[in-house]
């Protein structure tokens, strides 16, 4: 029930594709200096902090 954005990527991995399923652990992509992570669940905001702990 989690969508998650990824932005800023310096490379995206081949086989991401757009409303594609992705499993956990999976590589997505190289990041250079910055990297933007967002996530909702149901149309609300959670800080990206809780999901990392």
């Amino acid at each position: 029930g989690l969508h998650t954005i990824y932005a800023h990527l310096d490379k995206i991995a081949p086989t991401v594709e757009v409303g594609k399923r992705i499993k956990q652990g999976s590589i997505i992509g190289r990041v250079g200096k910055e990297l933007m992570f967002q996530v909702t669940q149901r149309n609300a905001h959670i800080d990206p902090l809780e999901m990392i702990r």
